[in-house]
């Protein structure tokens, strides 16, 4: 990860993110997706037969949730990490 001039962190995309980030994103989108009762109108016969979301985001951008994604879960999504942010915000701070 570099630093712009602004002082940020400069991301190419999320193939560039620590593993953990990824692993976080996957783990958010998959918790919604299953709070919100998305797996069982999925168009992937795996979350459909398990009822639970198989979605693999990072490694194959074409298993992002089939179902019908709402905005409810989108906001789900982004509670987490700003509950997250919340969390670790003191990692950041010198």
């Amino acid at each position: 990860m570099t630093k712009s001039v602004a002082n940020k962190p400069d991301f190419a995309g999320p193939e560039t993110w620590p593993e953990i980030t990824r692993n976080a994103l996957e783990l958010a989108v998959r918790t919604a997706a299953n709070l919100h009762e998305l797996p069982a109108s999925c168009r992937m016969k795996a979350c459909r037969k398990t009822g639970r979301c198989q979605t693999e985001i990072l490694r194959d951008p074409q298993s992002l949730c089939q179902g019908d994604w709402t905005h409810a879960a989108d906001l789900t999504v982004v509670g987490m990490f700003a509950f997250l942010l919340h969390l670790t915000r003191h990692w950041w701070e010198d």
